[in-house]
């Protein structure tokens, strides 16, 4: 089963009624097999499970989906939170509503995809040879919206697109400034290995420190992330995403990336997922404690 959130906003939980899976694959890494029976599912995030179905048909199984409410300031009466679709056993037998019973406002119940591991075994990226400081926060601005910041710049739109310019720029294209002044441009040289820290500067927590309400989904766009290590026990990985959950110590995240040809990176925020937990570790560390973490992801721009 192939499971893609394709909504703009927000997180889902995602299960099975009466039903465990194996999970074998995020984010187009194919992982070593791992049972779990709920998982949370961030924006644009996929999974690929596999599951025994039951030797009984005498009834029907809900396939659940809960809105994580936690990351809405506020909640419609019109909006339904959980929706139920249904693993079909039986055409003659009820479709029963299913009783949702998790308690998502005060934890992250969903299957601790820490521990996956990447399937391939992909040796880590070494001896970087560029560093990147991104430091990403919130702000009002002055029409009264809330805004993402990178180096305390929101993105801004370039009058070219940045692919135009990289095509017609000729010398220029190598000089991040032709891309825009507020699009947080960075210029990787072929096969060059680069390290990103991301520090996350927003520490708003309506309940514990590792249940945020606001957090920050970073995407480079078709490339590999490795985990390494970590500053905060609240931080959390998605690959090709890395996911940074605010929290009262300010998390920094360290990410190494390898361009395979010469390319231009333009990170852009957005208020995302909580408590996400979705891996691409490349060695086991505890989440107990707080360490320091590393990502590393080639880039295939």
């Amino acid at each position: 089963m192939r499971i893609i959130n394709t909504g703009a906003f927000v997180a889902q939980y995602f299960y099975i009624e009466d039903h465990n899976f194996t999970i074998v694959e995020v984010d187009g890494v194919f992982t070593e097999p791992e049972e779990a029976s709920l998982i949370y599912v961030a924006v644009a995030q996929r999974y690929s499970i596999l599951f025994t179905t039951k030797a009984s048909t005498d009834r029907n199984y809900g396939l659940v989906t809960i809105a994580d409410q936690v990351l809405l300031d506020g909640i419609p009466d019109t909006l339904v939170l959980n929706q139920t679709n249904w693993l079909q056993y039986n055409s003659s037998a009820t479709f029963d509503p299913v009783n949702v019973t998790l308690n998502i406002a005060d934890e992250n119940p969903a299957f601790d995809d820490y521990s996956l591991v990447p399937y391939d075994k992909q040796p880590l990226l070494e001896n970087p040879t560029k560093i990147i400081n991104l430091t990403v926060s919130m702000g009002i601005l002055e029409n009264g919206k809330p805004y993402a910041f990178f180096n305390d710049q929101t993105y801004v739109h370039p009058k070219v697109p940045s692919l135009y310019t990289a095509l017609t720029a000729g010398e220029l294209a190598t000089n991040e400034a032709v891309y825009g002044e507020h699009t947080n441009s960075f210029v990787l040289n072929h096969l060059e290995v680069v390290e990103v820290t991301l520090t996350n500067n927003d520490g708003g927590s309506k309940f514990l420190s590792t249940i945020p309400t606001v957090c920050f989904c970073f995407r480079l766009l078709r490339n590999s992330l490795q985990l390494l290590s970590y500053t905060a026990p609240s931080t959390s990985i998605v690959h090709e995403s890395i996911v940074l959950t605010a929290s009262q110590v300010t998390p920094s995240i360290f990410i190494s990336i390898t361009s395979k040809s010469s390319a231009v990176i333009q990170p852009m925020v957005k208020t995302s997922t909580h408590s996400q937990i979705t891996p691409y570790p490349q060695l086991s560390i505890p989440t107990t404690t707080p360490h320091s973490l590393s990502i590393q992801c080639a880039a295939t721009l």
